[in-house]
This record gives structure tokens, C-alpha cells and sequence, in this order.
């Protein structure tokens, strides 16, 4: 394992653990849960929703769409194949196994995948722009989070 993978797995893993935790924070805002962290549901406990019941909570209070779900499961996929598959060192390796996932990417943002780039280099870009999609999106303010936030503002 060279210094590559290792990089790529930690920037995975602490961009994972950053998008789960700003779910949760959106979560509590809209649930009005006012120590998330400490929160049997949205701590980190084992008996705390999974990241995937956050997403549907999220979907379902209006906060984040269809397609915004599906980019961050594929995120959490790709973060899952690098966390638990010892045998994975790239992002290549990881969309071989993670069927028709490299062709929703393609679709999402062709603008990282041209014959110029190189297919890890195109992988990478996107996982990062996913990442920072999510941040965005579990910090915007529409569907419940809006609502609860006119509320309060009057």
C-alpha cells in the first residue's frame, strides 16, 4: 500500500466523517435537537441513525433532493470499499467493483472524465465535488430547514 492510497483512504474517511456529522447538525436544526453530539439519535453512539436514515430523514423533510442522495450514497459507497476492503488502493479498483456507479458519474459530471485526464485523477475530482456538494446542500436553507428557519425569523 503506497502513499497514494493511504492519502486517498484518510481524505476519504475525514471528508465521510465531516458530510455524517453536518447531516446530523442539519437534522438537529430542523428537529430542534439542541446537542446533537450528545444526542441518542444523531451522536455518535451505536444505537445513532445511520448515515443512510439520515439522508431519507433529510429527502423526506424537503432538505435535499433525489439526486442529491444518490451522489452522496455513491460517496459513502466509495468511503465504504475504501474502509472495509483491504485489497483496494485506488479509485479505479473501487469502481470496478462498485457496478454502474463510474457510469452515473460520467453522466453527473462529464466535465472531469476527457481522454486528456487520467481516469484516477477524473474519480478523484469527483468525489471531492460530491463532497463539497453535500456540504452546500446539508447547509442550505430549503424544504423543512427553510421553513423552520422563517419560523424562528419571524
Amino acid at each position: 500500500m503506497g502513499e497514494y492510497s493511504n492519502r486517498i483512504k484518510l481524505k476519504v474517511l475525514k471528508s465521510s466523517l465531516r458530510l455524517e456529522k453536518t447531516a446530523s447538525y442539519s437534522l438537529a436544526f430542523i428537529l430542534g435537537i439542541n446537542d446533537p453530539e450528545n444526542s441518542k439519535s444523531l451522536g455518535n453512539k451505536s444505537s445513532s441513525l445511520s448515515f443512510n436514515q439520515k439522508l431519507n430523514l433529510l429527502l423526506d423533510s424537503g432538505s435535499i433532493t433525489k439526486t442529491d442522495k444518490l451522489k452522496l450514497e455513491i460517496f459513502m459507497e466509495v468511503r465504504n470499499q475504501f474502509m472495509h476492503n483491504l485489497d483496494v488502493y485506488s479509485f479505479k479498483e473501487v469502481f470496478q467493483l462498485l457496478e454502474g456507479r463510474e457510469k452515473k458519474l460520467k453522466k453527473n459530471y462529464p466535465i472531469f472524465f476527457s481522454d486528456s485526464i487520467d481516469i484516477e485523477k477524473s474519480f478523484e475530482e469527483c468525489i471531492t465535488k460530491i463532497y463539497s456538494e453535500g456540504i452546500s446542500c446539508f447547509a442550505s436553507f430549503k424544504g423543512e430547514r427553510l421553513r423552520k428557519f422563517r419560523s424562528l425569523n419571524g
